[in-house]
């Protein structure tokens, strides 16, 4: 299968599969909280972006903020089941944007510069009428991953404390070259984003939208880079770029290796760019980062190979799935 399909499997079929994943959860961790979802509106660069805010009640409120990231073809819904049990079970307020959703910037597409000024815009919001929030995660998929790191790296420092990259692209250039040549759609959406160019006339765009190009501005206190060693649409490397990076620039991170983990159902398959281990023992990391126990001292490395009988993640927290 050419990596245009698998793209495009990941950016239509993915979203729907999530439905299963509240389901996943055991009965007594969606008790603790009831979840409101609201719609959002604020203001950044000269348009309005959309989004969602999903704000447990009913239950105790900690004082972590999640800032959610969607995928290419998503919205502020994709993956919407999986927030509100992390909402639930975490009782962590959790803001999605659309990044943007106007008619400029059109929600699904390649908006990395609109959508990371999206993020920052949201994350101020919320802080600004939430002045208990002392934590704030950043957390992308895929694209949003990208995404989310141009918000750290570009937004002001001590906003966003830490950030999770779950399987994305750390470089603009490779990623159009490589993943992306396959869909030309996606390459003219990218090259819209930059500008109109290609990476031979713009290379400058190029690197300004490049989290590894990047990793020196970041702010951020630690961050986090999830990824399946067998994933057929943004590969591994880019992760262990994105680690190299980051360790030249003096930022503390951990990487989590997936080889292999276990599905909702229990099926033992290796770490790809799907609805399973990597994207679980994302959201695990998340929440042990919501609830205060992930590791943070240094930088560390997890590998996760459910096959071989190697687990050497932290424990999951209460009720959640990861990636074992």
């Amino acid at each position: 299968m050419s990596r245009r399909a698998v793209s495009f499997l990941a950016g239509v079929l993915l979203p729907a599969l999530t439905a299963t994943l509240l389901a996943g959860a055991p009965a007594a961790a969606t008790q603790a909280c009831a979840v409101q979802t609201r719609p959002i509106s604020v203001p950044a660069g000269g348009e309005q972006a959309t989004g969602l805010v999903y704000e447990p009640h009913g239950c105790a409120i900690g004082n972590a903020l999640i800032v959610a990231a969607h995928g290419h073809k998503g919205s502020a819904t994709q993956y919407s089941e999986y927030l509100t049990s992390i909402a639930t079970r975490t009782g962590t307020p959790v803001v999605s944007m659309d990044m943007r959703g106007s008619a400029r910037w059109r929600t699904g597409e390649w908006n990395l510069w609109a959508g990371w000024q999206d993020l920052v815009a949201a994350t101020q919001w919320y802080k600004g009428s939430h002045p208990g929030v002392a934590r704030t995660i950043l957390w992308g998929w895929s694209q949003g991953a990208m995404t989310s790191g141009l918000a750290a790296a570009y937004g002001p420092a001590g906003l966003f404390d830490y950030w999770v990259d779950t399987f994305g692209p750390s470089d603009l250039f490779t990623h159009w070259s490589g993943p992306a040549a396959d869909y030309p759609a996606l390459q003219a959406q990218i090259q819209r984003d930059a500008g109109g160019c290609v990476p031979v006339v713009c290379p400058l765009a190029y690197a300004e939208r490049s989290p590894a190009l990047q990793a020196g501005r970041m702010s951020i206190r630690h961050a986090f880079l999830i990824h399946g060693t067998a994933d057929e649409v943004v590969p591994y490397t880019a992760s262990t770029q994105m680690r190299a990076a980051l360790m030249l620039a003096g930022k503390p991170s951990t990487l989590y290796s997936i080889v292999s983990g276990r599905t909702l159902r229990g099926v033992v398959e290796p770490g790809r760019h799907n609805v399973g281990p990597a994207l679980f023992e994302a959201g695990c990391v998340v929440e042990r980062l919501a609830l205060g126990t992930e590791p943070l001292d240094g930088n560390r490395d997890y590998v996760v190979d459910v096959a071989r009988g190697i687990v050497a993640a932290p424990p999951p927290p209460p009720n959640a799935k990861c990636a074992a």
